[in-house]
């Protein structure tokens, strides 16, 4: 009795396991750290995202514009949103940016040489919640343009379901530590609530939160910390 019950003490905190760390999940692959000093200093081109649901497509919108916003706070070179340049409208459509099912990288690449970009950012959506809580899955890749190498590469999964992940959610939506210490005696938790129900502002993170995942060894500070601290 005592090996059963020893049994299934070890199998339910296995599956707790299981379940703790399967709400958020990264896996960063950094191919060549040299290279990649020396491409933060050149121009990336930042290919808008892409989802096989076209219903989705807001949503990628938002983390474009999310991405060109924060890429440039980790790395010194140009960074240049594709979708901004009215003469790429016929190349970035979906047809031609995926092909039998994957990200359509040398059409990516002929894009960023003809506009003399040295690299390109790729983000590509695997899964998305779009209600609360929120979650959503990507997939990133940095690649140098004259080789076609991957500099670096990301899984990542953000799911406001892991509790560090929705504390540095809340942080990022508002209610930094200052914020928090000013607010300790009166704190309006629904402020708290509403944020965690914006849809766009958990895109917003998303961006925010793989552009760190991705460049992060270029980046000292807590990314997350730094917004809305006051």
């Amino acid at each position: 009795m005592n090996y059963r019950k020893k049994y299934m003490q070890s199998s339910i905190f296995l599956m707790l396991c299981f379940l703790i760390t399967s709400c958020a999940s990264t896996k960063v692959t950094v191919l060549n750290k040299e290279r990649a000093l020396l491409e933060i200093e050149k121009p990336i081109l930042v290919i808008p995202p892409l989802s096989d649901d076209i219903e989705l497509k807001d949503v990628c919108n938002v983390l474009g514009d999310a991405f060109t916003s924060e890429i440039p706070k980790l790395i010194n070179g140009p960074v240049i949103y594709a979708k901004n340049i009215r003469s790429l409208d016929n190349s970035l459509g979906w047809n031609n940016l995926i092909k039998n099912g994957s990200v359509n990288l040398e059409e990516c690449i002929t894009i960023a040489k003809n506009v003399g970009c040295s690299s390109i950012f790729v983000c590509r959506i695997l899964e998305y919640k779009k209600y609360p809580p929120f979650k959503m899955v990507v997939v990133l890749k940095w690649i140098d343009v004259e080789t076609g190498d991957i500099l670096a590469k990301a899984y990542n999964n953000v799911d406001i379901l892991d509790p560090e992940t929705a504390n540095k959610f809340s942080t990022f939506s508002n209610h930094g530590p200052i914020r928090k210490v000013y607010e300790q005696f009166d704190y309006r938790t629904e402020r708290e609530h509403s944020a965690s129900l914006s849809p766009k502002q958990f895109d917003q993170y998303v961006a925010a939160n793989s552009t760190q995942l991705l460049f992060g060894d270029l980046f000292d500070v807590e990314w997350y910390k730094l917004w809305n601290i006051l």
